[in-house]
């Protein structure tokens, strides 16, 4: 099995842990999808309580690290970025302002082939600027199972419950 790995709150470190755990033992079969910092979403949502400068740097310091892993591992690395509920609401060059930034952010460590959306929200300019950037949008795939760094450690059980809905979604759209 494939897992696609949403990695949103690697600045904690107990799930900082999980997910060096999680990747050892899975190794290539994991896809993760990294954040640039996302101050404003990661306190909000995640309740981060640093400051943006702390966030960075610990981001930083911590993708350094998963860049020595995946030559070790041989995992693959995406970006993951939350825009809103509703992209459409938000003007085209806001989107691009966003969606510039925070892949030139995620380049500085790894070479990104791929994306996954929050929330799985994208709309048809956002699409477009995937198709401009060569980045293939990965929400899904057969025999793949989407979670979150937070969900680490995970059971076989909730593994297998996530499994049969995302394979659910493929078959219903």
């Amino acid at each position: 099995m494939k897992y696609l790995i949403h990695v949103e709150k690697i600045w904690n470190d107990a799930v900082w842990q999980n997910l060096l755990e999680f990747i050892r033992k899975q190794k290539k079969n994991c896809h993760l999808f990294l954040m640039a910092p996302q101050y404003e979403y990661q306190k909000a949502v995640l309740g981060y309580r640093g400051t943006k400068q702390e966030l960075e740097r610990v981001l930083k310091q911590r993708y350094k690290r998963l860049k020595v892993l995946k030559t070790e591992y041989n995992f693959k690395v995406g970006i993951h970025i939350h825009f809103c509920l509703w992209p459409e609401e938000l003007v085209k060059e806001e989107k691009k302002r966003i969606f510039d930034k925070y892949q030139k952010w995620i380049s500085g460590f790894f070479d990104i082939k791929s994306i996954a959306f929050g929330w799985f929200k994208l709309d048809g300019y956002l699409i477009y600027l995937c198709l401009n950037k060569s980045l293939e949008i990965k929400h899904y795939d057969f025999f793949a199972v989407n979670l979150h760094d937070y969900d680490l450690p995970i059971s076989k059980l909730k593994i297998m419950e996530n499994f049969l809905k995302d394979n659910l979604r493929i078959l219903l759209r």
